[in-house]
C-alpha cells in the first residue's frame, strides 16, 4: 500500500469500514436483537437504530465514491460499484428508511398483528426492498476493496547505467 495514492488508499480504508460496519449490523446485531429481544421492544429498537445506520452507510459510500473520484487511475468497474453503493445508501437513508420508520409506527400504533393486513405487507415489501440494496451495497464495497487491492502500483522507474 506504500506506493499507492492517498485517494487509493482511503477508498480501500472506507470500503473496508463499510464491509465491516454493515457486516456487523447486518450478520451480527440484527440477528442477535431477533433471537433475544422480544417481538414488540425489537420494532422499537430497530426503528430507532435504522436511521443512524443508514446514515453511516451513506457517509461511508459518499467517502468511498468521492476518493474513487479522486483516484485518477481508478478502474470502470471500481468506479460503477462506488456509484451503485452510494446511490443504495442514500436511497435507504432517505426514502426507504423513512417509509419503513412511518409503516413500523402504524403497525405498533394500531398494534397490527396479521401478517395479511396491507400495512404489515407494505412494510414486508419495503424491508426486502431495503435489505436488497442492503447486501448489493455490501457486495459493491467488497468488489471495491478486491479490485483496488488487485490493481498494481507503477512499478519504480529505474535510473539507467551510464
Amino acid at each position: 500500500m506504500n506506493g499507492w495514492p492517498r485517494s487509493r488508499r482511503f477508498a480501500v480504508v472506507m470500503a473496508a469500514a463499510a464491509v465491516g460496519a454493515s457486516g456487523l449490523y447486518s450478520f451480527v446485531i440484527t440477528p442477535a436483537m431477533f433471537a433475544r429481544v422480544p417481538n414488540p421492544a425489537r420494532g422499537e429498537m430497530l426503528a430507532a437504530v435504522f436511521p443512524y445506520y443508514f446514515l453511516v452507510m451513506a457517509m461511508l459510500s459518499l467517502a468511498v465514491m468521492m476518493s474513487v473520484a479522486i483516484w485518477q487511475k481508478a478502474g470502470t468497474a471500481i468506479r460503477i460499484c462506488a456509484g451503485i453503493a452510494s446511490v443504495l445508501a442514500l436511497f435507504n437513508w432517505l426514502y426507504a428508511g423513512p417509509v419503513l420508520r412511518a409503516l413500523g409506527e402504524e403497525i405498533r400504533s394500531g398494534n397490527l398483528t396479521d401478517p395479511g393486513h396491507p400495512v404489515r405487507q407494505a412494510f414486508g415489501r419495503w424491508h426486502g426492498i431495503s435489505q436488497s440494496g442492503n447486501l448489493t451495497m455490501i457486495l459493491c464495497f467488497i468488489i471495491v476493496s478486491i479490485l483496488a487491492f488487485r490493481e498494481r502500483p507503477p512499478a519504480p522507474v529505474q535510473a539507467e547505467d551510464q
